[in-house]
């Protein structure tokens, strides 16, 4: 029993369930993983492991994996079966310990599915080895409903192309959505162009002849969306502008369009359960409206060649984030908020859509081009967690399961999900940073020639500079640290550089000893402890050094 509880940990989680249950998997299950990689440079026999690392068993000797595309070929006197006996690899013509793991072969081409399979999970993978070959798979989530282009999700409703389901019905008309479904506590909207008004069991329809809505006899255009501010009172957010109606015969525009951008709703403010003020982006704009007094005012405006704001995220009142159609932007307020300074954080991304904060440090952006992520602790984007094209407004999230439409079906994704579609993803990147020197063995030989040149070059220059780049370094290290000091907050080695009119680098040489990225985290951290020591609270500890609340409960100082 010991022996076979040892290959079962070997196998690795999903091998042990498949083993000890009588169900297996059925091919619903299996249609999850998706084949990456297919290797036959060698004839593979098994897999085995060793400290956490795994090793193959070949024609031509022990191999270690590297990567779905590397295997590295580290003993040719060990030839066969791979297996681990006191600590040490060694080699058999038979399988010892491994057990077969028929189960997996739906996912192989037929000439590769019979019984004599071995299959093992390392690194987020799924591999096998079927006739010598070997087959790297990985653990995809596949969207729902994949025959419709979903437009828009609500907590009842699904809207598409094809059709608006209701709990899984279909509804007669309309027979398609492209604008929001609100859901109002006895009442829900469904945008369409025209507007088609659930209230009990009343249906109403408001449209013109030309397929725009109508209030009495005011054609409001193609109205997109629907805030709800008490009984009497609507927001509609529509191709025509932003107006505020009774839904009866009273419409008032409150925003006229004059391009063909409708006002896109961000975010409202409530006081005693009711909205009284409420954020929307409009073009380059992101306008402030006071339900009030029914006044506007423009929070701030952006360069439009940054082009036009599709989202945003209020991390704060002076801190928030923006995503233009191919940026994600950051601005921030000075002490008094009222101007804004503005900073890219990724670019030259494709069609954006949507920015969602999924937790305290991320920050999820969906696009036609995928989904992707922001770490507001580490300011790394992670592109790509999921490849497919999502759309402009299929975004709900159901307690704490976020749903996503796409043209492909709607995905619906879990915290952990989420967790390991970015852990996986970084360890993907981390891969693809790291190419193998038997694939670019030409392009390493130049770069190793471009290195010694580039150092010869260097140590001309140390050799012959003028001993006054010395007092020059000296003078710009106070002037960066000065500007470190004064912007810790949210400085950053790409503003550093950009400040000084000089590249990482340069940087590090005038910094000499101090590593840029180093110095940053030790003023902030040595003003955490100051503040800390002061019994300062923790929001405003945050607010002074960019560290989020949730970050500073990780530090211990």
């Amino acid at each position: 029993m010991r022996v076979l509880l040892k290959h079962l940990r070997g196998l690795g989680l999903l091998g042990a369930i498949f083993l000890i249950s009588t169900k297996c998997l059925v091919a619903d299950n299996l249609s999850d993983f998706q084949l990456i990689s297919v290797n036959s440079e060698y004839f593979y026999y098994n897999f085995e492991y060793k400290n956490k690392a795994l090793f193959l068993g070949s024609s031509e000797g022990v191999l270690a994996y590297k990567d779905p595309t590397h295997v590295q070929l580290i003993d040719k006197e060990k030839k066969g079966y791979v297996y681990l006996e006191n600590e040490e690899l060694k080699s058999s013509i038979y399988l010892k310990g491994n057990i077969y793991t028929p189960h997996y072969k739906l996912l192989l081409p037929e000439e590769f599915r019979h019984n004599a399979i071995l299959g093992t999970t390392y690194q987020n993978k799924l591999m096998l080895i079927s006739k010598g070959q070997l087959f790297i798979f990985k653990k995809t989530i596949k969207p729902k409903a994949d025959t419709l282009s979903i437009r828009t999700i609500s907590s009842h409703f699904l809207g598409t192309y094809g059709g608006i389901f209701q709990n899984g019905k279909r509804f007669t008309y309309p027979e398609y959505t492209n604008g929001y479904i609100r859901e109002f506590p006895g009442e829900t909207f469904i945008c369409y162009d025209g507007l088609l008004r659930l209230k009990g069991i009343d249906t109403l329809r408001y449209e013109a002849n030309g397929g725009n809505t109508q209030i009495g006899k005011v054609d409001i255009g193609k109205v997109k969306d629907v805030f709800k501010i008490d009984s009497s009172r609507y927001l509609l957010f529509s191709s025509k502008g932003l107006s505020i109606s009774d839904l009866k015969t009273n419409v008032r525009w409150i925003e006229r369009n004059n391009s063909d951008r409708e006002p896109r709703f961000l975010k409202s403010y409530n006081r005693d359960n009711l909205a009284i003020v409420i954020y929307y982006a409009y073009g380059n704009k992101i306008q402030k409206f006071n339900l009030l007094n029914n006044s506007y005012t423009t929070l701030f405006q952006i360069n439009p060649s940054l082009g036009n704001i599709e989202d945003a995220y209020f991390n704060s009142a002076s801190n928030i984030y923006l995503l233009t159609e191919n940026k994600l932007i950051k601005a921030i307020s000075d002490s008094e908020g009222k101007n804004f300074l503005f900073e890219t954080l990724a670019e030259n991304l494709i069609g954006n859509h949507h920015i969602i904060p999924y937790d305290a440090n991320h920050l999820l952006v969906t696009s036609n081009d995928g989904l992707s992520t922001y770490n507001l602790d580490t300011h790394e984007w992670i592109p790509h967690l999921i490849r497919d094209e999502f759309n402009h407004r299929a975004v709900f999230m159901n307690g704490n399961t976020l749903l996503l439409g796409t043209i492909h079906g709607y995905y619906e994704l879990s915290k952990t999900q989420i967790e390991q579609l970015i852990s996986s993803r970084l360890e993907e990147l981390v891969q693809e940073r790291e190419p193998s020197f038997a694939d670019h063995r030409t392009e390493i030989i130049y770069g190793l020639t471009a290195i010694c040149v580039l150092l010869l070059s260097l140590t001309l220059y140390l050799i012959t500079r003028p001993s006054k780049s010395a007092i020059d370094n000296k003078a710009k290290a106070s002037a960066i640290l000065s500007y470190i000091d004064d912007n810790l907050k949210d400085v950053t080695i790409v503003n550093i550089c950009h400040e000084f009119n000089i590249n990482p680098l340069q940087l590090n040489d005038i910094l000499k000893t101090d590593k840029p990225g180093e110095l940053i985290r030790s003023k902030r951290l040595d003003l955490v402890r100051k503040m800390r020591k002061d019994r300062r609270r923790e929001e405003d500890i945050a607010q002074v050094t960019g560290f989020s609340v949730s970050y500073l409960k990780k530090i211990k100082a």
